[in-house]
């Protein structure tokens, strides 16, 4: 079985984008050394997660290639790992840190995380539950080497993305409150990336042909670097934007 152009074309942006990804998360956490603030930390974690459910798609082409012998359900629990079974560990950072800057409430903070907590640990249940028992209730194999998600996974995958999105945009509009300037931009930055961010995904939801994978990619992949902008903003953004 070889691959097509089009295969080694959204190979290659989709590993762009989680190299970027990889790139700017590990960036961002390593500015801990530098503020010691742990809320780098869990944001870039957090951020780095986000290119996982797309590692798949980059260990397709190589199973192609290399033709391993792997059994169906042994392709799904590996692809399941990185697709959903940590990604809920991801967004629970997120959520701690991004309430941590908005400064939420004790309260409310602490209710919202074990909320989440509690949801998660539901989820990785049925999840171990499912690898047992019937792993083809996750999902199901529709060519060699490619899953086809079960829409438990399909509505998992969009409350994460949800939940990124939304605390992601409620803390760029706080920042656009602020009367500092630098914060203002840093605001005005963080909402088109989540903006992109938010058309990307849609995009490969909704549309499953090879150009709107390649389409919702290269918004990943700009919305990517246009959060590390916004949530770091480098001097030379600063100077360029600002003068």
């Amino acid at each position: 079985m070889t691959l097509e152009m089009i295969d080694i074309t959204i190979a290659i942006i989709t590993a762009i984008f989680v190299f970027i990804t990889l790139t700017i998360g590990i960036r961002i956490a390593s500015k801990f050394f530098k503020f010691h603030n742990a809320t780098f930390i869990y944001i870039g974690i957090a951020w780095v997660g986000m290119s996982f459910p797309l590692i798949p798609d980059l260990l397709e082409p190589l199973f192609i290639l290399t033709q391993p012998t792997i059994s169906d359900q042994m392709l799904i629990l590996i692809y399941s790992v990185f697709n959903v079974i940590l990604l809920p560990v991801f967004v629970i950072l997120w959520l701690y840190a991004l309430m941590d800057l908005i400064g939420t409430e004790k309260r409310i903070k602490e209710f919202l995380l074990i909320f989440s907590i509690v949801l998660s640990i539901l989820y990785e249940c049925f999840l171990i539950y499912f690898s047992l028992t019937d792993i083809f209730l996750l999902g199901s194999i529709s060519s060699p080497y490619h899953v086809i998600w079960t829409s438990f996974i399909d509505i998992l995958l969009l409350s994460c993305i949800l939940v990124v999105l939304i605390t992601g945009f409620i803390f760029a509009r706080s920042s656009l409150k602020s009367e500092d300037n630098l914060i203002k931009l840093k605001g005005k930055i963080l909402i088109g990336a989540f903006i992109l961010f938010f058309i990307g995904a849609a995009i490969d939801a909704i549309f499953i042909t090879d150009i709107s994978n390649i389409i919702a990619r290269l918004f990943l992949v700009i919305s990517s670097i246009s959060f590390y902008i916004g949530f770091i903003l480098p001097k030379w953004i600063r100077k360029l934007l600002l003068n």
